[in-house]
């Protein structure tokens, strides 16, 4: 059902304000995403998966970063009809492969600064999870 509602707000709402973001480098420079970049990040998640024939109930891991992309991750998946295992990255580099490797993940979606933390790219690498690097 979710997927249907997300799906709605992806087509019917694509060009009205979906996210607000501060970065907290410029705070004076405000952002908006509508319904439409979300709606990118969904399409580029789905054919990733199709492309590598990632089996439909496979769930999709996403270190949930605080950006507007990685909330369109998160979206994108459930509309999908995906789980969305989310992670932290405030965890130390040691922690967080751990938690990769202990979830065992087909698909596991960053934000490209993440891709940077060696003992989390190296977990991702040796899980043989799929691993996408979104950027905003």
């Amino acid at each position: 059902m979710i997927d249907s509602r997300l799906d709605a707000l992806f087509t019917t709402w694509r060009g009205e304000q979906a996210i607000e973001f501060v970065d907290r480098s410029a705070p004076d420079a405000r952002a908006w995403s509508t319904w439409r970049d979300l709606a990118r990040v969904r399409d580029a998640l789905a054919r990733a998966l199709s492309d590598r024939s990632v089996p439909g109930d496979a769930a999709v891991a996403i270190v949930m970063r605080q950006r507007p992309v990685m909330v369109a991750a998160e979206l994108g998946a459930m509309s999908l009809g995906r789980t969305a295992l989310l992670l932290s990255p405030l965890q130390a580099d040691r922690a967080l492969a751990v938690e990769v490797d202990s979830l065992r993940a087909a698909v596991l979606v960053a934000h490209i600064s993440q891709w940077d933390r060696p003992a989390f790219a190296d977990s991702v690498a040796s899980s043989g999870a799929l691993g996408l690097a979104l950027s905003d």
